[in-house]
């Protein structure tokens, strides 16, 4: 069967379901028992997908199609069943499209313009689905600015010039020269106003129009189109600094959007504006241009599966440097250190590089050398956190208890600065690393108290962070405070406390799951896998060793690949149930 055949089988099916009055959603769930299943249906329906002949057989059950459609679709070649990321692709659709419409607060527009955008998103390179849904979200938003877009303002300027060249030659003529030159005085002043007015309306209607053509373009999912739209604009104003500078500014803003609310619409546009920025640059700019690029590559590299992001952060951070001087231009120098030390320390989990994180710890401890608490606080805080999240990853990783005291130093420096009611995100970021490091500490050294001290700390951080305002972090918090009950439990026997753990535990998995977040379900998994294998050490039952191996096996299929430290980390427990095993039959 030919692709066109494919599109006509396609077409009889649409024309069948519209008429008969039925949406995508019910001719899913009359033909494959599962509504949920609309988005492949409209991908049917566009001629994108070839069936097999059951499946031919339930639309035509559904709809009777016509019999030469249904002959000529039975006797096309087999299908292509060895497609299974586009079946992770319609797996990820209808979770996306089921969550947009339980959202009270997504925007709900046509069913083909939904599925269409789903698809369009559920197909990026992005780290977990989460992020995949922001982007859907955010660009339903810019199709509902632009369905609600009103009409521009009307032009309400005149003109009254010869009433008063009139008006000024009868003055002149009975010699009111002074009067005459007090009436062009006041046109003058009447005029200059109702340009001003003018201008202010074709800056209205020009801010209104790139408004909605950058809503356009987020519905395009075309982030390069966006940034120029947004140059050309800078250009025809000619903002004070420069179109140089109003780049710079633009796309600190779109990060910082982008990070804090995982947009990857928004950090994309931000990445392209410093790609241009960089061609633009002239002079001492082009330190500054590939900082920014670097943060830009460092924001999308923590989201993306894909290391060409850090990579690349890594590259520009290192050029940028051989632009500034530590003695010439001390606090660009230590922003650019910061940045390459946060990009090399992501590069070394990922790929557990030992040498990367060295690097971290080096470029951070640069970043502080020429910054001080007293004359910059917010950057001085935000060094120390940095350094600790790369001593804590370190010291973690080499068992090295005065890699993690210094990490604990780190965070309690930077809590020093950050207050909840000044920075309440980053003062819990602060408490959610300084937990991490006194349990790392804790386990270490069986010390309860310092597993306490860490329990109280990610509980801390619990109070800024919410479910519904910031999923992803609470749902962090919940598992890192998992871990440290789990500690307190296992070295103190106490069973509430493991209660506590497994709560913890399965909180965080109402967020994270195995489509949207793979890695960080993997090591939710695997702990509950370890908790349970905690259990038994006090409570010698036979099914604590089989929920901890149901739990741990199914981990090991994506920390195989994901991180090479949990699956070292998985093995070692999975052999310490086969050594229970035996213990137990008594071999």
């Amino acid at each position: 069967m030919t692709f066109n055949a494919w599109q006509e089988l396609g077409f009889a099916i649409r024309q069948a379901r519209i008429g008969r009055g039925w949406n995508l959603e019910k001719l899913a769930d009359k033909a494959l028992g599962n509504g949920a299943r609309k988005g492949y249906v409209g991908q049917v329906e566009k001629g994108l997908r070839n069936l097999s002949p059951e499946t031919i057989d339930k639309f035509d059950q559904a709809l009777s199609l016509p019999e030469e459609v249904v002959k000529a679709a039975h006797m096309a070649p087999p299908p292509d069943t060895s497609k299974p990321d586009e079946e992770k692709v319609d797996r990820d659709v209808e979770r996306m499209l089921s969550r947009a419409n339980k959202d009270e607060h997504a925007p709900q527009m046509g069913e083909t313009l939904m599925i269409a955008l789903a698809y369009e998103f559920a197909g990026g390179k992005y780290l977990d689905l989460q992020t995949a849904y922001v982007g859907l979200r955010k660009a339903l938003e810019a199709a509902e600015n632009i369905r609600k877009r009103g009409e521009m303002p009307s032009d309400n300027t005149g003109s009254q010039l010869n009433s008063v060249l009139a008006e000024v030659a009868k003055l002149n003529a009975e010699g009111e020269l002074e009067k005459a030159d007090g009436l062009f005085e006041a046109e003058e002043r009447r005029m200059l106003k109702v340009h001003k007015a003018e201008q202010d309306r074709m800056d209205q209607q020009a801010k209104a129009l790139l408004a909605r053509r950058l809503d356009q373009d987020r519905l395009r999912n075309d982030p390069a189109a966006a940034a120029d739209h947004m140059i050309r604009d800078l250009m025809r104003r000619a903002p004070a600094g420069g179109v140089w500078r109003a780049t710079q500014d633009l796309l600190i803003e779109w990060r910082g959007r982008g990070e804090t609310q995982g947009d990857p619409f928004d950090l994309r546009v931000a990445l392209v504006l410093a790609n241009r920025n960089l061609k633009r640059a002239k002079g001492s700019q082009k330190g500054a241009a590939l900082s920014s690029l670097g943060s830009c590559r460092l924001a999308l590299g923590e989201r993306s599966s894909d290391t060409a992001y850090l990579e690349g952060a890594e590259k520009a951070c290192r050029t940028a440097l051989k632009t500034f001087s530590k003695s010439g231009d001390a606090e660009n120098w230590s922003i650019i250190q910061s940045n390459l030390g946060s990009t090399l320390a992501k590069l070394g989990e990922r790929a557990t590089d030992l040498e990367k994180l060295r690097q971290a710890i080096v470029a951070h401890h640069a970043a502080l050398s020429v910054c001080s608490k007293d004359k910059t606080p917010e950057d001085w805080a935000s060094f120390q956190n940095n350094l600790g999240s790369a001593l804590q990853g370190l010291g973690k990783r080499t068992d090295d208890p005065d890699l993690l005291q210094k990490a604990i130093a780190a965070h309690h420096a930077a809590l020093s600065v950050r207050s909840k009611e000044k920075t309440p995100e980053d003062w819990a970021t602060s408490q959610s690393n300084l937990g991490n490091a006194l349990q790392e500490m804790g386990d270490r050294t069986n010390n309860p108290d310092l597993l306490q001290q860490a329990i109280d700390a990610h509980r801390t951080a619990l109070t800024v962070r919410s479910k519904y305002k910031t999923p992803v972090n609470w749902a962090n918090s919940n598992h890192n405070l998992a871990i440290a009950l789990r500690s307190l439990a296992r070295l103190e026997n106490t069973p509430t406390v493991f209660d506590d753990a497994e709560a913890a535990y399965k909180n965080a998995l109402t967020i994270t799951t195995p489509e949207n977040a793979p890695y960080h379900w993997a090591d939710t998994i695997g702990g509950l896998g370890e908790l349970a294998l905690d259990r038994f050490a006090f409570d010698p039952d036979p099914k604590h060793l089989d929920q901890a191996e149901a739990y741990l096996s199914e981990a090991k299929s994506i920390m195989t690949t994901a991180n090479e430290y949990l699956d070292d980390r998985c093995d070692d427990l999975l052999a310490r149930i086969t050594e229970a095993r035996s213990s137990i039959s008594g071999i």
